[in-house]
């Protein structure tokens, strides 16, 4: 997170050792503490006539260095990101056609009954080989160009317009810049996989509760019909179906036992994480600094 939450006075505080002087010798590193070094040799004290060049050249901070590496590895992997969604809705402008009245019908149906009030657009395009949503202001439903039944086409315009009820395209979006930021973690990387995972999950969850068994197997159908193996997933889109985790998704969508919510569990993790986060912490108070 890019707030720090802390105590005014840690319970625990770790001093920060008293070593602020690095330089760098003819290729030797001399780090010293306050007390060791010299006045007369010190790089900023030393009087100009006494300087010889190419003697003695600070240190850059580390910091410094760290912060500009990771600003170019998150600016590269995001524009990668970026630069692959433009290129996408490029394309997809270039080959999709407006949908069917029937399509149409269906879509602002089940967008209706889900409460959404913004007009939901369909396309059928053959640069897409699966169903999929897209839009972060308006939602755009992309079929690919072949005919599903009308059930199918009803299980698919709810499953997407679910996903953009529930905002789940600018959930992505703050992913995306999580993996981006955190690029040099490969734990955020997995963890923004299974983001997009639970995504779906959730999303099923919602289509078929509240229904008997033999309307979830109808739906699993479609979703297996719906399968591509060339399918790749696209930055900031919602796809209905893919290869990945198909098992997880079948089974879950046949288990028709109460599920937990895990409200709780998440509140209490997310104290027990803040709190623990507050308990320790470096000294920032430094020892006075002496005169040279």
């Amino acid at each position: 997170l890019p707030i720090n939450f802390e105590l005014v006075q840690p319970i625990v505080q770790i001093s920060a050792p008293d070593m602020n002087t690095a330089m760098i010798k003819t290729g030797d590193i001399q780090i010293m503490t306050s007390n060791e070094i010299p006045i007369g040799n010190s790089y900023n004290s030393a009087p100009a006539s006494s300087k010889k060049e190419n003697d003695y050249v600070p240190v850059k901070q580390e910091n410094v260095k760290g912060f500009n590496l990771w600003f170019i590895g998150f600016i590269l992997l995001l524009f990668k990101q970026l630069l692959t969604y433009i290129c996408f809705i490029i394309q997809l402008k270039r080959w999709a056609t407006v949908a069917n009245s029937s399509i149409l019908s269906i879509a602002n149906e089940e967008g209706y009954r889900l409460g959404i009030k913004n007009r939901v657009y369909v396309y059928q395009s053959k640069y897409v080989t699966v169903p999929m949503m897209t839009g972060l202001i308006k939602p755009i439903l992309i079929f690919p160009d072949c005919n599903y039944t009308l059930e199918e086409y009803h299980f698919i315009c709810r499953h997407e317009c679910i996903h953009y009820r529930n905002k789940d395209i600018w959930i992505k979006m703050i992913g995306m810049l999580a993996a981006a930021m955190h690029w040099f973690n490969p734990m955020v990387h997995w963890l923004n996989h299974a983001l997009a995972q639970d995504l779906e999950l959730a999303c099923d969850a919602d289509v078929v509760k509240n229904h008997d068994f033999e309307y979830r197997k109808l739906y699993n159908k479609t979703i297996l019909n719906a399968i591509d193996k060339r399918f790749t997933a696209k930055p900031l889109t919602t796809a209905f179906s893919s290869k990945k985790h198909i098992k997880q998704r079948f089974v879950n969508n046949l288990d028709m036992r109460d599920k937990k919510k895990g409200k709780l569990s998440l509140c209490l993790f997310v104290i027990f994480a803040m709190t623990i986060g507050s308990l320790v912490a470096c000294n920032k108070e430094m020892p006075e600094a002496k005169a040279q």
